[in-house]
């Protein structure tokens, strides 16, 4: 019975607006005293389909009595509106000026009013993979001063993030590229810009290209936890240090306040991939195929579907806790500091929840402003932002964005907790931590799963930890999560430089309610719900 109504729940938002306007429209005809056979035969047939859709869509529990008495309140109010505008068509018109007028003000003052209302989400973005520099203008009337100052040059000069929607909390809108044909000059330029006193700072636009993939050799033929039953489950080491069942019992026993949203920011993501595609949000389809491999096997280790008897397990064990969006920010492996920047305000005014980054180069410290700057955009609107530290056996102190100020860097380690020979060490991180980085088996486009290696793997193993705890604490900040990371982490055979192993049965488990009003956020979430087949 139940999976015969579910396949009615489809019918359950398009009738509830039917029944809205259908009992408007015969309302108002009787006010006239005018009546329609048709109108109410569709009427009272909408009203059939409303229930079984209503029943199909949220099944047969206590808090179905609420969302039946919303419902009422809508219709109430349409009816209402309806009646204002027959009776009192002048007041009805003249209110709903007012109400589009302040509209418009909220539009225009959203930045001021730092609303994070799901209307406001930026556009996506376009960048200059030929520009060279990046700057930061201290006052945007002086930009024509700049202009003339480099006249000489020939320089193109364009604003980097002008699809930034939160300007109030950050000054990247006031971030500009510079675009010359002849090189020779960049030093000049620099030199000349930082003389002028028109600025705040200026940057190399650097080049960032992920190094060739290390495919490695799976050989993990362990049993998989018995509660898993993905043909691959065997191979995901990484579950073997952990109590699943009991993970999975503490999954079930608390209830999300919300789906978490982890945004990989990579090569894009195949979006069609069998073991992804019931977990995978789409943002904007040209973000929808990999154009690598590389960003489809983070999303995997980030958030496969689990338990659905295809492919590999993901952490996500119920399906209930994260979901998993992808921005091209690296297409064919290769990428600007400007491309980054762009996906990471992009993902944070679409709401992420944990911004997921395996890539990066080095660097130097005075490199950071423009990171720096949007990952503390990112936290300020409620993401979590983690990071690879890199592959190159150094201190991560010298790769970008892995010691930017705001992020967790992660190392990788293998199956017997020793670093990985290739893992960047995060002994001078603020937030370093450790996870699974060696012979990682994940999703890989067309249907594929093939094992790699990399702090890549490591980086969306965290980022599916920290999705859960985001899905219970909303308001977590890195901090906070860093510090419920560290102190739940078990140690490695050398922590000192890999920080501790994430555990992720350990870390939920830490995660606190915040009370009322975590139930507040909940009851009212759970009230706006109208299609829970998503």
């Amino acid at each position: 019975m139940e999976q015969i109504l579910s396949s009615f729940a489809a019918f359950y938002p398009l009738s509830l607006i039917t029944l809205t306007v259908l009992a408007v429209v015969i309302y108002t005809l009787d006010i006239k005293n005018q009546t329609s056979r048709i109108l109410n035969f569709m009427f009272f047939g909408t009203v059939i389909s409303y229930f079984i859709g209503f029943a199909g869509n949220y099944g047969f529990e206590p808090f179905m009595i609420a969302w039946g008495i919303r419902d009422l309140l809508i219709l109430h109010f349409a009816l209402k509106i309806g009646e204002l505008f027959f009776i009192e068509k002048r007041f009805f018109m003249g209110t709903l000026s007012v109400l589009t007028i302040g509209m418009g003000l909220l539009f225009y003052q959203k930045d001021n009013l730092n609303l994070n209302l799901n209307i406001f989400q930026a556009n996506s973005f376009e960048f200059d993979n030929s520009a060279e520099l990046l700057f930061d203008i201290k006052n945007i009337e002086d930009l024509p001063k700049v202009k003339n100052l480099l006249k000489e040059y020939n320089a193109e000069i364009i604003q980097a993030f002008p699809q930034i929607a939160s300007t109030s909390i950050t000054e990247l809108d006031n971030c500009y590229t510079i675009d010359i044909d002849d090189l020779s000059f960049l030093k000049e330029i620099i030199e000349k810009l930082k003389n002028s006193g028109l600025i705040n700072w200026i940057e190399d636009n650097e080049v960032y290209k992920l190094p060739a993939i290390e495919v490695s050799t799976n050989q993990n033929d362990k049993q998989p936890p018995s509660i898993l039953n993905d043909p691959y489950a065997a191979k995901i080491w990484g579950f073997n240090h952990i109590d699943m069942a009991g993970f999975l019992k503490i999954l079930k026993k608390k209830k999300p306040v919300k789906k978490a949203k982890i945004f990989i920011l990579d090569t894009g993501v195949d979006a069609t991939h069998e073991d992804l595609k019931d977990n995978y949000i789409s943002l904007n389809s040209k973000y929808d195929q990999d154009t690598n491999k590389h960003g489809t096997h983070c999303a995997g280790i980030a958030c496969a579907v689990t338990n659905n008897q295809i492919g590999i397990p993901s952490l996500n064990l119920t399906g209930k806790f994260t979901s998993v969006t992808s921005i091209t920010v690296i297409p064919g492996g290769r990428g600007t500091q400007e491309s980054i920047i762009d996906g990471m305000i992009l993902a944070a005014d679409n709401g992420a929840d944990v911004i997921s980054m395996s890539l990066g180069g080095r660097t130097t410290p005075e490199r950071q402003k423009a990171y720096n700057a949007a990952i503390k955009y990112a936290n300020d609107k409620g993401a979590i932002v983690v990071v690879a530290a890199g592959n190159s056996n150094q201190n991560a102190k010298s790769h970008i964005p892995a010691s930017c100020e705001g992020v967790i860097t992660v190392s990788a380690i293998d199956e017997n907790f020793n670093k990985a020979d290739f893992s960047n060490d995060v002994s001078d991180m603020k937030y370093g931590i450790a996870a699974p980085g060696v012979n990682i088996y994940s999703t890989t486009p067309n249907g594929q799963y093939e094992s790699f290696n990399g702090t890549s793997m490591a980086t969306p193993f965290v980022a599916a930890v920290l999705g859960i705890m985001k899905s219970l604490q909303p308001d977590l900040s890195t901090e906070e999560a860093y510090q419920i990371l560290s102190s739940t982490g078990v140690e490695t055979k050398s922590t000192k430089i890999t920080g501790k192993c994430v555990q992720p049965l350990n870390a939920i488990t830490n995660i606190k309610s915040k009370g009322a009003k975590v139930s507040a956020i909940k009851f009212i979430d759970k009230l706006m719900t109208f299609d829970t087949q998503k």
